[in-house]
Parts: C-alpha cells; sequence; structure tokens
C-alpha cells in the first residue's frame, strides 16, 4: 500500500506484527487499544505502509496498553504471539501517516 492511503486495517497475530524498528522511514508504532484491538502503523521504507490491527484477546502490550484517542503513540520493540513489547519515549512527536477507520 502506498503511504497516506491506508484506510483498511487488516487483523493480524501479533507473532506476524512486522516489526520495521524506529528509523523515521522504516519503523513501526503502537497507535493505542480501544475494547477490542491493538492499533499499529507499520512503514518500511517510503513505498509500503499499512495499519493493521491485533486482537486484544491474542496480546497484551508491554509495559500497558493506552487508549487509541489518546494522541499518544509508541516504537515497537518486538512482536512475538501473546505479547508485543513497546518503546515509550517521552514526548515522542512520532509521524503517524495514514487513515483510520
Amino acid at each position: 500500500m502506498a503511504s497516506g492511503g491506508c484506510v483498511n486495517n487488516p487483523i493480524v497475530e501479533s507473532g506476524d506484527l512486522p516489526v520495521y524498528g524506529t528509523a523515521p522511514l522504516s519503523h513501526t508504532t503502537y497507535l493505542g487499544s480501544d475494547d477490542t484491538y491493538h492499533y499499529f502503523h507499520a512503514q518500511r521504507q517510503k513505498d509500503s505502509a499499512s495499519n493493521l490491527k491485533v486482537r486484544r484477546e491474542d496480546a497484551d502490550i508491554e509495559p500497558e496498553p493506552f487508549p487509541r484517542d489518546s494522541g499518544r503513540s509508541a516504537f515497537v520493540q518486538s512482536a512475538e504471539p501473546g505479547v508485543i513489547r513497546l518503546i515509550v519515549l517521552k514526548n515522542a512527536n512520532l509521524p503517524v501517516t495514514g487513515s483510520s477507520p
């Protein structure tokens, strides 16, 4: 998918969530959670981006999840079956591209 045009949020298993690092053009960010899903944005270089979701019941977020509408985000450090670990930066102003329904 092209950057900026991501509307669909496919469901993936936590172990299948891509972890692209923390670079400006290659990163995976956690966007928050609601009652059903954890939401992510994965960007690999400038031509591949996708918004993804993981069922909340299938994976825990460490250190802790935050609401999707909080305006916060965090980098994904690792994703394995049952747990997704984050790098939470204070005052992080991470770019969020794409749109969510």
